[in-house]
């Protein structure tokens, strides 16, 4: 995925010669197919190019207008390009040639600041007027894309990478404890949209623009997907035949490729209606076979997805596929531990390090896009999550058939919760909101017992930090569900957890010179979803019936009823990869003692015991805590350092 970086001096004499020369070398990984620069009047821009798209083999960025009065840089893909163009000519806008670059910038210089809710597509991007002295920037609706920035006293720069950044010379290393609670804490949920692992590093959220000017910075949420209207559709039929038409023209979107385009199989059912929907119906979009990549454990037999993953094969002859066992190599597994430095974060580590395995997969068939199906679990109803909502709004017909995918998935507490849904919905107010108050409490006990075993942290603020959080949560939800009750995935999807999902994977698959799509991050696909009626979203006998019944015939019906839902064999590449770092790269193991920042949240003595636990004992829970406090350690300890090596001019100071 292309990288973009940019700084403006408001004072435009304040500008240091070379500046954003070491931003783009700091991501110089991310432009394989060029880095180049432009200043303007105390601006300037970098652009480091991957090129995914035939038009964009003759983009060059950044992008000025003729008369030098504005500049852009962009990183992402438009998919309405036909109306923007048809929009444009309408206003007496001529675009000079067909690369999207140049339908953003001149989207910019007709509608300004709400040219963002006109572009379909991934994207972020930033636009210097110099005649106005305003810098504007915006972020796509899933968060697909993004940007990380800093202020200063008179300056504003931002960038794809946080090193980028620490590459400028101007803010210090301060970690933000917050990150740091959130990366141990596995139960925590990720409601902060802005803050980053630095103090003075911000995020650009999703469906966001800034506009940023010499006296401050303005920020705003410019798509309000709670004012879709709900639609009605004359039978579930209907609605499930425009749901699949409106994910086929997203994944068609998605295939605009100068070169082979892959898909991520899984053998679940997001990634094979993907696979199915191209195979069936898109074929004649594709220049070249389509590629698939799939994970799987080294013995087969055991593998829950290998069946699924052979079915789907075997349904579309023309895939040129790619097995990836978890049978890892001593040289993936040194790879991989050189690797967490030059991380942007160590979730990728942490979290993703299967998909990185898969890039350099994909990286290595010169492939460079890849269609995933992140985001398809935010659009539907788990069982338990159906089951809730069923009784919250009385909707009693519906709980039979979300019994059965209860039943059907083999998901444990049916019983159990019908009895507590039930009663918190027939009890009298007062006794329900007490039953409530008590079952809220006694959740954030077992949390917060998890935390302190998790954690191992010593600050007396840990303790407290979960209460804060749940706080957090609610003052989020509560006037989202308010303004739509019925769209009870509306929470989840605005909160930053999508968005921080892309944040760590964009960067990870950038490095390897490959870009990610995900049509069921498509902004018409999340407004159709949120505009069907409750009824879609629920496990009606299956999860996601409604997507399972929408693809009968264009997947297999053994992949299309697969009951088992969980069992995904990341695990064992994570087994397998700290099975080789203990015996091979012992003193990784010892790297959390080795920076300051941990050694003032941890409590040592506990970490050591920890460490010694890991070493000796066969226990994959073990381990894996472990190694999360590893790679924090390795990541925190060589990161600034790795940025660029300037010295630190002066500390940050927020914009206000």
């Amino acid at each position: 995925m292309s990288a973009i970086a940019g700084i403006v001096f408001f004072d435009e004499a304040g500008l240091p010669p070379g500046m954003i020369e070491r931003m783009t070398a700091a991501m110089a990984q991310r432009g394989p197919d060029g880095i180049r620069h432009r200043q303007l009047g105390g601006a300037a821009f970098g652009h480091c190019m991957l090129c995914t798209t035939p038009e964009s083999l003759h983009e060059i960025q950044p992008l000025a207008l003729d008369d030098g009065s504005a500049v852009l840089v962009f990183a992402g893909r438009i998919d309405n390009r036909r109306q923007l163009h048809k929009d444009l000519l309408a206003r007496g806008i001529t675009p000079r040639d067909d690369t999207d670059a140049e339908l953003v910038l001149r989207s910019w210089e007709c509608w300004r600041e709400t040219s963002p809710d006109r572009l379909l597509g991934d994207f972020v991007y930033f636009v210097w007027c110099n005649r106005t002295r305003r810098l504007f920037g915006a972020r796509d609706v899933a968060g697909v894309r993004h940007c990380y920035y800093t202020a200063g006293n008179g300056w504003f720069a931002f960038a794809s990478e946080m090193r980028s950044l620490f590459a400028t010379g101007l803010l210090a290393r301060r970690l933000n404890k917050d990150f740091l609670y959130d990366y141990i804490g596995e139960q925590f949920d990720r409601i902060d949209d802005s803050n980053s692992w630095f103090e003075g590093i911000q995020r650009l959220p999703l469906a966001h623009a800034i506009s940023v000017t010499a006296t401050g910075s303005n920020k705003w949420r410019y798509w309000q997907v709670e004012n879709q209207p709900q639609q009605s559709f004359a039978s579930m039929q209907e609605c499930q035949e425009g749901f699949v038409e409106v994910l086929t023209q997203a994944i068609e979107s998605r295939l605009r490729s100068n070169g082979p385009v892959g898909v991520m199989l899984s053998g679940g059912m997001d990634s094979s209606a993907i696979t199915g929907l191209i195979g069936k119906r898109l074929q004649h979009c594709l220049q070249q076979p389509l590629h698939s990549y799939s994970l799987v454990r080294a013995e087969r037999q055991h593998c829950l997805d290998w069946p699924y993953i052979q079915a789907m094969l075997a349904d579309n002859p023309l895939l040129s596929p790619t097995v990836i066992d978890s049978n890892l190599s001593a040289e993936q597994c040194r790879h991989l531990l050189e690797r967490i430095p030059q991380l942007d974060s160590p979730q990728a580590m942490a979290e993703a390090m299967p998909h990185m395995v898969l890039a350099a997969a994909a990286q290595a068939r010169g492939c460079r896009v890849l269609l995933d199906g992140f985001a398809a679990d935010m659009l539907f109803l788990s069982p338990e999550t159906s089951l809730d909502l069923a009784c919250k709004y009385r909707k009693w017909g519906s709980v039979p058939a979300i019994l059965a995918s209860w039943h059907r998935h083999q998901v444990a507490g049916a019983g159990r919760s019908l009895f507590r849904l039930t009663a918190r919905e027939l009890l009298p107010a007062t006794i329900a909101a007490q039953y409530r108050r008590y079952n809220r409490q006694r959740r954030q006990r077992i949390d917060l017992e998890k935390s302190i075993t998790q954690s191992l942290l010593r600050r007396p603020e840990a303790l407290g930090y979960i209460h804060a959080r749940e706080t957090l949560r609610e003052q989020f939800d509560a006037p989202l569900r308010a303004a739509r009750p019925l769209a009870p995935e509306l929470p989840a999807f605005l909160r930053p957890m999508l968005g921080f999902a892309y944040e760590v994977n964009e960067p990870l698959f950038g490095h390897h010179h490959t870009e990610v799509r995900g049509p069921f991050s498509d902004r018409r696909v999340l407004e159709f979803a949120f505009a069907m009626p409750i009824e879609a979203k629920f496990s009606r006998g299956w999860t996601k019936a409604l997507l399972r019944d929408g693809v009968a015939g264009i997947i297999p019906d053994s992949v299309r009823r697969r009951t088992q839902i969980a069992g995904h064999p990341g695990w064992k590449f994570y087994q397998n990869l700290m099975q080789h770092w203990a015996a091979e790269a012992a003193e990784f193991w010892l790297s959390p003692q080795k920076d300051a920042d941990l050694l003032a949240f941890f409590d040592t003595g506990s970490v050591d015991r920890l460490l010694v636990a890991a070493a000796t004992k066969d226990d994959y829970e073990v381990a894996i805590k472990s190694m999360k406090l590893a790679v924090v350690g390795l990541w925190l300890h060589t990161f600034a350092q790795d940025s660029a090596g300037v010295d630190v001019m002066n500390n940050p100071r927020p914009f206000s």
